[in-house]
């Protein structure tokens, strides 16, 4: 009986030894400590990672299966590392140690709805973030550490704001020392500020006794401009004199451009950038210069041809014109409105202005 099991298991691995499961891992072998006397997985001790920073633009044909495969975090616009933290959480046996470093973004993000519903199921040992500081020197990231156990949750966790990197003497104590105990219950599902039970007590009092913003203007909040190449479509005030000179019609198109630096507060928002506002739909050739302007450029805005595989040295796949801003903008005409502006990421606490 066992010899015909033994043949039969053979007959299996045979049929996978092929060219499609080359360079495969294997758990069996590589880690049989984590399968039980049936030979069934029973899960790791420990997963510690640093998760792809893929954005979600990358992913293309693979959103179908990461949305069946992690129903529970999946959206449609998520960047990998989302993925990979209940695949991380998949594989711990109970009591397993969980810690990834990752983009802190998913504790405001839309995207990271279902991942913080997620992550409140489980038992959560700490959340470290290092806010904007430069932790990874090749790359702006605004990581945190996420800290998990495969247990039931409590009703708090501690958290730190990590505001250096010079330590007195290691991470870790410098964690210890300035952690700060976050009420789960008082996290809002539309994104979390990790804050003490006093504050989040006082946010409470300001949200129920105040107007949120989203009603103030009726739900019209949209974002600014995403032309996916600044350097072609943002421009000096000299070159927009230039432009308007070799063809006056070109100041329809050239409208005045600000960045979140430029945003303060109490304060009218003043900058010498413009930006060449080619939307979906225009005519390039009534705009000469402009396109002159915009074709020295042209190889870095194209759009990446669907399907095409391997490096592209323009913009990512879309359906505008090489001169056309990458996003739609159906709404520039609220950009003429009087507007209530604020910055995307901030680096203190910032009033809109």
């Amino acid at each position: 009986m066992l010899t015909q099991k033994v043949d039969e298991l053979n007959r299996q691995w045979d049929a996978k030894n092929t060219t499609l499961y080359q360079g495969a891992f294997e758990w069996r072998f590589e880690f049989p400590e984590v399968l039980d006397e049936d030979g069934q997985f029973t899960g790791f001790d420990v997963v510690v990672g640093n998760p792809p920073y893929i954005r979600q633009e990358e992913l293309g044909d693979y959103k179908p299966y990461f949305a069946q495969t992690y129903a529970e975090t999946a959206a449609g616009t998520a960047d990998l590392y989302v993925y990979f933290v209940e695949r991380g959480m998949s594989i711990l046996r109970a009591g397993g140690q969980f810690s990834y470093i990752l983009p802190n973004k998913w504790m405001r993000a839309g995207y990271g709805e279902k991942l913080r519903s997620f992550v409140l199921k489980q038992h959560i040992r700490g959340i470290s973030d290092f806010g904007d500081l430069p932790v990874f020197d090749e790359a702006t990231t605004y990581p945190c550490i996420l800290e998990l156990e495969r247990e039931k949750p409590a009703t708090a966790f501690p958290a730190t704001h990590i505001q250096t990197l010079e330590f007195e003497e290691s991470l870790s104590a410098y964690i210890r020392l300035n952690r700060i105990e976050v009420h789960a219950p008082g996290l809002q599902p539309t994104g979390w500020t990790l804050s003490d039970r006093r504050t989040q007590a006082l946010m409470d009092k300001l949200r129920k006794a105040g107007k949120p913003l989203g009603d103030y203007v009726n739900n019209k909040i949209f974002r600014g401009v995403l032309t996916g190449f600044n350097k072609a479509f943002v421009i000096t005030a000299e070159t927009r004199k230039r432009l308007i000179a070799e063809d006056p019609r070109s100041a329809e198109i050239i409208k005045p451009f600000s960045t979140g630096r430029d945003l303060k507060r109490y304060q009218t928002p003043v900058s010498d950038n413009y930006l060449v506002f080619t939307r979906r739909g225009i005519n390039i050739d009534n705009y000469p210069s402009v396109k002159k302007h915009l074709e020295q450029y042209k190889t870095s805005l194209e759009p990446k041809p669907k399907g095409f595989k391997g490096a592209w040295p323009g913009r990512k796949e879309g359906s505008y014109k090489w001169y056309e801003i990458q996003d739609a903008v159906d709404y520039y005409m609220e950009f003429e409105k009087p507007k209530i502006t604020l910055p995307d990421i901030v680096k203190k606490n910032a009033s809109p202005v």
